[in-house]
């Protein structure tokens, strides 16, 4: 996928890609897409390491790449709430996928989210493209 947007305050990130530049043919059947993440290092806060579950949720509404902050998703649009809602406003509330970054994470790694689900709605049209947005289950807690 292209196009990240980090929320700072939280760990999230926004992540999308445009399917019409993915190179799928026409009338394709999506077999299998991932998201994949090279993992390069983590950073110490705190004085201590904490494992965490990154999870991809679905958004459910637009946002735009040079506009989107911890408040708004466009210019003068705001998310239901700071950060974006994971309840089914901003972002579906149950996971695409989810991956576990453990202290013992050697580097670097690749790290994958399944997401043949939603790119195939995505490349149906049955639902809109608006990305993933990646968040730890844990983002609250330091480390």
């Amino acid at each position: 996928m292209q196009k990240t947007r980090r929320c700072k305050g939280q760990k999230r990130s926004l992540v999308r890609s445009d399917l019409s530049r993915a190179g799928i043919a026409p009338n394709a059947t999506v077999v299998k897409a991932q998201f994949v993440l090279k993992y390069y290092n983590r950073a110490q806060a705190g004085g201590t390491w904490v494992d965490r579950t990154i999870q991809a949720h679905r958004l459910l509404v637009d946002w735009d790449e040079s506009q989107a902050n911890r408040d708004y998703r466009k210019n003068g649009v705001a998310w239901s709430v700071v950060y974006g809602g994971v309840d089914g406003s901003d972002a579906q509330a149950t996971p695409e996928s989810s991956v576990l970054f453990t202290v013992g994470t050697p580097f670097p790694s690749y790290q994958r989210w399944d997401l043949t689900a939603p790119t195939r709605a995505w490349y149906a049209g049955t639902a809109a493209n608006y990305g993933m947005l990646l968040l730890a289950d844990n983002e609250d807690v330091a480390g």
